[in-house]
């Protein structure tokens, strides 16, 4: 009998010590008043709240839950982070593509300056070539005008011929607006990569032509 209240006695005992033991849940209620108590109630939960030990001290603190704007905030924070990271890493590879075409800026620039040189001779003999054909059509017309005075039909294949020159120079005029465009595009192209090669390899471009002079200032030559 006496084993048995020695026993009950030390069960009582350790479940004293381990109530006391207990963590705590400090949390507001429904009216904003804070609450101590051994457990918090359920839908309180989502407003956040601390875990206090025995000994009085907090061990851990939940954040509340996150409205849907504040989830949606997040989120967007999260992805322009991501997109910032992608970017860098996107940058940073081009810059080493970059790097392994060019060590120094005056390297691209010559690069720009040959593919300009080879539109514009493209260009010159294109209207070389057009300059050729108005004269064959000033003279295929003159031929055809003379029929005319004489009271003669023209003839169809002299008339198919001034047809077929016409289209093409026009054509040919087409190629060297499209040439054109990509000596613009070129200059602006190699803009770009000078200015990034500058930067990064603390290294000017000594060839490009410097901004010309105006009275109000400095003008980047139009290209």
């Amino acid at each position: 009998m006496n084993k048995f209240l020695l026993v009950t006695g030390l069960i009582l005992i350790f479940a004293t010590d381990s109530a006391l033991a207990a963590n705590y849940y400090r949390y507001k209620d429904e009216n904003g008043v804070t609450v101590l108590g051994r457990t918090i109630p359920p839908h309180l939960v989502g407003n956040g709240y601390e875990v206090i030990g025995s000994n009085g001290r907090v061990l851990e603190k939940v954040a509340p839950a996150l409205t849907p704007q504040e989830i949606k905030e997040r989120d967007a924070r999260i992805a322009a982070e991501q997109k910032r990271k992608e970017d860098e890493e996107r940058q940073r590879k081009a810059d080493e593509d970059l790097l392994r075409l060019y060590s120094h800026p005056n390297e691209a620039a010559r690069i720009r300056d040959r593919k300009v040189q080879d539109l514009e001779a493209a260009i010159k003999l294109k209207q070389t070539k057009i300059a050729s054909l108005e004269s064959q059509i000033q003279e295929n017309q003159s031929k055809a005008a003379n029929f005319e005075r004489g009271g003669k039909v023209i003839p169809e294949a002299l008339v198919n011929s001034i047809t077929l020159l016409k289209t093409e120079v026009g054509k040919i005029e087409m190629d060297i607006q499209l040439h054109e465009k990509d000596i613009i595009s070129t200059k602006q192209t190699f803009v770009k990569t000078i200015q990034r090669l500058e930067h990064l390899t603390g290294k000017k471009d000594t060839i490009t032509p410097a901004p010309e002079a105006t009275p109000s200032g400095y003008k980047v030559p139009t290209p």
